[in-house]
């Protein structure tokens, strides 16, 4: 694997996870008013976006090579 895929995957990975938590955040703050449900949510949020974003980076970084190489 190519470790420059994998570091700029992480990269914007890591920025995927903190803007959605910051989206959601806002979000479910207005519907949770309670307690600190909304930031829990939102952290679990952010970190589904934050491992969907490295998955898709691991699979673009193992399949690209074999597309741009036939």
């Amino acid at each position: 694997m190519n470790v420059g895929y994998l570091i700029l995957g992480l990269i914007f990975a890591s920025l995927a996870a903190i803007f959605a938590y910051m989206i959601t955040y806002e979000e479910y703050r207005h519907h949770y008013p309670v307690g600190n449900q909304a930031g829990w949510m939102s952290l679990r949020v952010a970190f589904y976006a934050f491992l969907l974003f490295v998955i898709i980076t691991v699979l673009v970084t193992l399949v690209m090579p074999s597309i741009l190489n036939p």
